[in-house]
Parts: C-alpha cells; sequence; structure tokens
C-alpha cells in the first residue's frame, strides 16, 4: 500500500495480478461478458486515483475495500441501464405514437420538444461522433467492439462519447 501511495505504478500491477480475475468474475456475474473488461479496467483505474487517500487501509483491508469499489460501480451500472432501457422503451413509444395513457398532455408536448431539441443537437455532431453514439446507444457495442470497428483507441471512443453526451445536455 505504501509503494502504491508513493504512485508505484508496479504496486498496481500486482494488486491487479491478484484482484482482476475476483473481480471480473464478480463483475461478469451482474453486469454480463460484454463490459465485466471495461469495467474492471474503471475499477482499477479508480483505485490508481485515489492511491493517495487509501494509503492509510492495511493490507487486510484492501480485499474488502476492492469489492466495496466493484459493488459501487456495478449498482451504478445496473441504475444506469435501467434509467438507459426506460428513455430508449419510452423514446420508441413515442416515435410510434404509442405513449403510455397515464402521460399529461403537457408532459408529451414537453417530451417530443426535447426529442426535436436532441435531434438538433445530434445533427451539430460530426459523422464520427454520429456513428460512435450510434454504435454505443443502439448496438450496445463495447468502447473496444467500437474502437476495432473504427480503427481508433478505446481511449478516442470514451472521449467522443463523454464530448457527445455533453453536447446534448448543454448545447453551445
Amino acid at each position: 500500500m505504501k509503494r502504491l501511495s508513493a504512485s508505484d505504478i508496479s504496486a498496481l500491477e500486482e494488486i491487479y495480478v491478484v484482484f482482476a480475475p475476483k473481480v471480473r468474475s464478480f463483475v461478469t456475474h451482474y453486469i454480463g461478458k460484454e463490459e465485466a473488461e471495461d469495467l474492471t479496467q474503471d475499477i482499477f483505474l479508480k483505485i490508481w486515483q485515489s492511491r493517495k487517500k487509501i494509503s492509510s487501509i492495511l493490507i487486510r483491508d484492501l480485499d474488502s475495500y476492492i469489492f466495496r469499489i466493484s459493488k459501487n460501480y456495478v449498482l451504478d451500472r445496473l441504475k444506469h441501464k435501467k434509467i438507459e432501457k426506460r428513455y430508449i422503451s419510452e423514446s420508441v413509444a413515442e416515435t410510434a405514437g404509442s405513449e403510455p395513457q397515464s402521460r399529461s398532455t403537457e408532459e408529451k408536448i414537453d417530451n417530443r420538444s426535447e426529442i426535436l431539441r436532441v435531434n438538433e443537437r445530434m445533427q451539430q455532431l460530426s459523422e464520427l461522433q454520429r456513428r460512435i453514439f450510434y454504435m454505443q446507444r443502439a448496438e450496445g457495442k463495447t468502447y473496444s467492439e467500437i474502437s476495432h470497428a473504427l480503427g481508433i483507441s478505446e481511449k478516442t471512443v470514451q472521449y467522443h462519447i463523454s464530448s457527445i453526451l455533453n453536447k446534448l445536455r448543454n448545447p453551445s
């Protein structure tokens, strides 16, 4: 832990070798194999980013700390998937004209207006950004799959997704 808190990358590598298979197995159980590798990488990136804060953790607590982070990441991903699924099903229902009956007329108008605004913002994206967003959101491809298909790095895919979401939320 001292080596890790002193930014010794080899300490992280040693921790990764010991814990990554266990974390990946845990994540796969709840999220599935497709996303397990990405999420496992994110978990160890979080450990590296918080290395200064965890310097006081005793070595015997490292196992529980890593799995607490893993559990939180899994719960966040499951919540995100639930919200995404609900948004997609509502969007499909609105597009098909079969909106849920419980919505008021004002809500329907607000939602249609929001869809129009999102569509306008999507048109402001580059062709590459629209393609990346479609592959990730509509086709459910992982960053790795997108990077291989488009011949760009995973970090570039991650940057584009982040940039796209920011543009969709906060138009300039």
